[in-house]
């Protein structure tokens, strides 16, 4: 698999190439020719006058010819998977972008054969003008009027019209990379998107109950386990996708929630315990409390018995409540 930086070069080193071909080998080789045919005078002076403009536009016609073969064959390229230049990708998600994509992300690669497109449509472009090069040895090029290069360039309507075409195609033969990433988004939408995001702080901006808490790392926890099952490469026709840099962005991102909301359920067990001391505490003080009259102390035998009759137990199972949360608590942090 290419990364695409090196393939864009590549094309580029290819038309430089290209370039230097066409202003260092044919286009002497023209010049020579048609020298050849001034010196042996195939046509009369005055009509060599009106056959630079002539000659330039059949070379202009000639070289848009030629791009527009090149241009046909990047469609027959793209238009099928098996053609197409087979990229290497990352499917990463990062915290600032929130979203999840591959890297380089189509847009990428539409962009980069747009250019790839534009430079093939620049191949000859500001190659010196043609009289000159040919009338050397007379006086009609010192006074001739010429433009300060060749004219061989495209329509901008027809470079529009190819590159619109292109990018068409391609989408077309990335449908299957594009569904795998939409598949992907779709699948873990509700861990890693803002809207979610905001749920949970409204649903964390209250307290609630323990298993409240629990059952929201319980999906976490479910998400990270998919991810432990997703592949770390995923092999198409036409790309190669690396999973790893976003299943590790959403687990971290997974992890650091469950994190959060641990926090905040060893916060609400700490308080739970402190609520059970100080009604011990209670219990302490009015058991050691003076009676000063008859009523007070058929009153504070009345509180006792209904302390060991429904407080005791009451406190009992928050007791063992609790001891259940800290156990679960153990385990959160042996997990994490």
């Amino acid at each position: 698999a290419l990364s695409y930086k090196f393939y864009r070069k590549y094309i580029q080193n290819q038309l430089d190439k290209v370039n230097t071909f066409l202003r260092w080998t044919w286009y002497p080789k023209l010049v020579i020719v048609l020298r050849k045919m001034l010196r042996k005078r195939v046509m009369p002076p005055a009509l060599w006058k009106r056959a630079w403009s002539g000659l330039e536009g059949l070379m202009n016609r000639e070289l848009n010819n030629m791009k527009m073969r090149t241009f046909i064959e990047m469609f027959r390229i793209c238009s099928d998977p098996r053609t197409m230049p087979m990229f290497r990708m990352s499917l990463e998600w990062t915290e600032t972008s929130g979203d999840l994509d591959t890297r380089p992300n189509l847009f990428s690669i539409l962009r980069t054969f747009a250019e790839i497109a534009t430079e093939i449509s620049m191949v000859g472009y500001r190659m010196e003008p043609l009289q000159p090069q040919v009338e050397t040895l007379t006086t009609m090029a010192a006074y001739a009027k010429v433009s300060d290069y060749l004219k061989i360039e495209m329509n901008d309507n027809s470079l529009k019209d190819v590159i619109d075409k292109v990018q068409k195609i391609i989408i077309g033969t990335y449908d299957e990379v594009t569904q795998f990433i939409e598949n992907f988004r779709s699948k873990y939408h509700a861990l890693f998107s803002w809207e979610e995001r905001e749920a949970l702080n409204i649903f964390l901006a209250e307290p609630h109950e323990f298993e409240e808490y629990f059952a929201r790392i319980d999906i976490y926890y479910e998400f990270i386990n998919m991810l432990r099952s997703e592949p770390a490469t995923e092999y198409f026709v036409m790309a190669v996708i690396h999973n790893e840099p976003a299943i590790q962005g959403l687990r971290n991102l997974a992890e650091n929630l469950i994190a959060e909301i641990t926090v905040i359920i060893i916060r609400e067990h700490i308080k739970a315990e402190e609520e059970i001391c100080e009604e011990f505490e209670k219990i302490k003080y009015r058991a050691l409390e003076i009676p000063k009259s008859t009523e007070e102390l058929l009153e504070s035998a009345d509180y006792m018995i209904h302390v060991k009759t429904v407080k005791l137990a009451e406190l009992t199972d928050r007791i063992h409540y609790c001891l259940q949360v800290g156990t679960n608590i153990v385990e959160l942090r042996e997990m994490s």
